[in-house]
């Protein structure tokens, strides 16, 4: 776990260094397992979407839970973006990782996967380490994989299973 902690950061710090742009942010409002509102440094607001990660929506089952393990590890907080870009809704994507009361910093997205709470999601970001986690999630039925039948969350949101209509894939 150190080294991981470590590892994170000084990739983040690499990425500063280089010219990838990363945002340091306090955490204000969670709105599921992988979307957030931050505080920036300069007092202004943004929202974050978590790159390698699919949450179950709110109106989804184990969406309450995934949401809750969230707000545990992030409410209040201070995080470290690696931005990969903004999206078409105008939040922030990007790799998060959370500091810890030790000062390190611990990937937020690997953390939701080892336990079971998310999905790798590699439609948008690549990550063979993320997907591992996932698979090693599923075999132990931690979380969300210890439940019948779990539906994807674009799955859901396609088929607008929590509102009753279809949607358009994205």
């Amino acid at each position: 776990m150190k080294k991981l902690c470590t590892f994170v950061f000084a990739l983040l710090l690499t990425n500063v260094v280089m010219g990838a742009e990363a945002l340091k942010a306090k955490v204000t409002w969670v709105s599921d397992g992988d979307s957030f509102i931050v505080e920036k440094e300069d007092g202004t607001t943004a929202r974050v979407r978590c790159a390698c990660i699919d949450a179950p929506e709110n109106d989804q089952p184990y969406g309450d839970t995934a949401k809750k393990a969230a707000i545990k590890m992030l409410k209040d907080k201070e995080i470290l973006v690696q931005v990969v870009k903004t999206d078409k809704y105008g939040r922030i994507v990007g790799r998060v990782a959370v500091k810890q009361e030790d000062g390190k910093y611990l990937d937020y997205e690997y953390y939701m996967l080892e336990n079971g709470h998310v999905w790798q999601f590699s439609k948008a970001y690549t990550d063979e380490k993320a997907k591992a986690k996932e698979n090693e999630a599923r075999k132990k039925k931690i979380g969300l994989w210890g439940t019948k039948n779990p539906v994807e969350p674009w799955e859901w949101r396609w088929r607008g299973m929590g509102q009753g209509k279809w949607h358009e894939r994205d």
